[in-house]
C-alpha cells in the first residue's frame, strides 16, 4: 500500500479520474459516430426481420431519428472507452488493496465481463428476435405492425440491461462465496 492521502487528495484523483473517463467516452462515442449507420442496421435488423413485407420501423417526433443515432454512439462509445474506464477505476482503488485482495479482483472482473458479453449475445439473438416475432404475430385484418423507432430502441435497450444483469447473478454468487456468506 502506497502513502495514506488526504481526503481532499482523495477527491482530486477522482476527479481526475472521472475526466480522463468523459473524455475516452466522447473520443468513443464520435468514432462510433462515423459507424452509426452500420450500427443501426445491426441493432434493427431482430425487428427488421419480422416486419411485413414493404414495412418498416417509423418515427413519429421530429428528433427522434437524431436521438436514436445519438444514442448508439453513446452506448458505443462506452463500450469501446470501457476497458480504458475500468482501468481508471483499478487506477484509483488499487492503492487501497492488499495484494491478495487485488488477485481476488482478476477473476470478478473476468467473470463480469464474460457475464455482460453473454447477457448481451443472448438478448440481441435470442430474446429480442423472439419477442418482436411473437408481438408482430398480433395483427389482424384491421391492424397493422408498425412499430416506432423509439419505442422499439427503448424496449431493445431495456431488455439488454436486464439480461445484461441476469447474466451477472453468477459473478455474485462468486464475490458472495468468497466473502463466505454462502456456500
Amino acid at each position: 500500500m502506497s502513502e495514506p492521502q488526504s481526503f481532499l487528495d482523495h477527491l482530486d484523483e477522482l476527479r481526475t479520474r472521472i475526466i480522463r473517463s468523459c473524455i475516452a467516452i466522447a473520443v468513443g462515442m464520435l468514432m462510433a459516430w462515423g459507424f452509426v449507420d452500420r450500427l443501426a442496421d445491426f441493432v434493427l435488423a431482430p425487428t427488421l426481420r419480422v416486419l411485413p413485407p414493404g414495412a418498416s420501423l417509423i418515427f413519429t417526433k421530429a428528433g427522434e431519428g437524431f436521438s436514436f443515432d445519438l444514442d448508439l454512439a453513446m452506448i458505443a462509445g462506452v463500450a469501446l472507452a470501457s476497458p480504458f474506464v475500468m482501468y481508471q477505476v483499478w487506477l484509483f482503488v488499487a492503492p487501497a488493496l492488499y495484494s491478495n485482495e487485488k488477485r481476488f479482483v482478476v477473476p470478478l472482473v473476468v467473470m463480469a465481463a464474460v457475464g455482460t458479453v453473454g447477457g448481451v449475445l443472448f438478448s440481441h439473438y435470442v430474446l429480442f428476435p423472439g419477442m418482436i416475432g411473437f408481438f408482430a404475430g398480433f395483427h389482424t385484418n384491421h391492424v397493422t405492425f408498425m412499430p416506432r423507432l423509439e419505442d422499439t430502441f427503448e424496449l431493445y435497450k431495456n431488455m439488454m440491461l436486464g439480461m445484461i444483469v441476469v447474466f451477472q447473478i453468477p459473478t455474485l454468487v462468486f464475490f458472495l462465496a468468497r466473502l463466505r456468506l454462502v456456500t
